[in-house]
């Protein structure tokens, strides 16, 4: 066989008669004209043809993909966004555990004062931070500094005024802008027992009612809820806004029966009293009043009290 190739490439160009016939002689043989440079076109032809077509199947097919060392776009993409997934995942568990940290800190009573800090004003020598390393640890009593800016009423208890909408603000004349709460107000359950009152120095900024669970809570003015949620201390905790800056406040109820952003009328129940929440003793409710961002204490504000 390369004795026969050698000699077509001998003389590419000139013609050669190719006989083909039966081994046995048995047939008339077959002949051929051949040009050896034509079959060389033709073969380099065919074997181009052979690897655009290859080279085109590998580049603009997932063949391509299939090749040692060669990943699908898609799957690196989907690559990035399980890291990008992970790291978030990453960072919120770290962002958790700093959370839940800081929350045993708090139910412990431990909190952690970074070294040269002092401890907060007014600390008594036995609420002084104790060495222990690089940092300190301050013994907290749960008392806010400014316990004093609590204990006496923000305004004397009268029926203010109602303020209706002016002509100009886009609005009905006779739309209600803020309803001012009319104080005193009844208790915001009905038979409940006062077990424990209005302690600021201690941290106790409002008052508790012992009930039996499933009371009927009522708001004690007219307002919007402003809160509706799950409390860690609290447990279900609802919270009113009224006029005059009134905002009262109900702690460990069993159920909240108002969302925020409603609107509820004096006296109108938004909540089942309950025992929930971490830092109940047994089935009450515990409720605060603050007007300008300051407790009030509930006693002067409620009726027969």
């Amino acid at each position: 066989m390369w004795n026969f190739i050698q000699e077509l490439l001998r003389e590419p160009r000139r013609p050669r008669k190719l006989m083909v016939m039966d081994e046995a002689y048995r047939e008339e043989p077959a002949v051929y004209r051949i040009v050896p440079r034509t079959l060389l076109w033709a073969g380099g032809g065919a074997m181009l043809a052979v690897g655009v077509l290859l080279v085109a199947l590998v580049v603009y097919t997932p063949v391509l993909y299939w090749l040692p060392g060669q990943v699908d776009p898609a799957v690196q993409q989907q690559a990035r966004l399980s890291a990008l997934r992970v790291a978030a995942l990453e960072d919120s568990l770290a962002l958790q555990q700093e959370y839940l940290g800081e929350i045993r800190q708090l139910i412990i009573g431990d909190v952690q004062v970074r070294a040269g800090e002092d401890a907060p004003s007014g600390a008594s020598p036995a609420e002084a931070p104790r060495s222990s390393g690089e940092a300190s640890v301050y013994l907290s009593e749960n008392s806010s500094p400014a316990w004093e800016d609590h204990t006496a009423p923000a305004l004397t208890l009268t029926r203010f005024p109602l303020r209706l909408a002016a002509p100009g603000d886009g609005a009905a004349p006779s739309r209600l802008i803020a309803s001012a709460m009319a104080l005193p107000a009844p208790p915001p359950i009905t038979g409940g027992i006062l077990t424990r009152g209005f302690d600021p120095r201690n941290g106790h900024f409002g008052i508790d009612f012992a009930a039996e669970e499933g009371s009927p809570v009522t708001s004690v003015g007219e307002g919007y809820v402003i809160m509706a949620d799950w409390t860690h201390d609290g447990g279900y905790s609802i919270a009113v806004q009224h006029g005059t800056g009134y905002v009262s406040v109900y702690k460990h109820n069993q159920r909240l029966l108002k969302r925020t952003g409603d609107h509820v009328a004096a006296q109108e129940t938004i909540a089942l009293s309950g025992n929930s929440g971490e830092l109940t003793t047994g089935p009450h409710l515990h409720f605060e009043l603050w007007q300008h961002g300051l407790a009030q204490d509930p006693q002067r504000a409620l009726l027969g009290l």
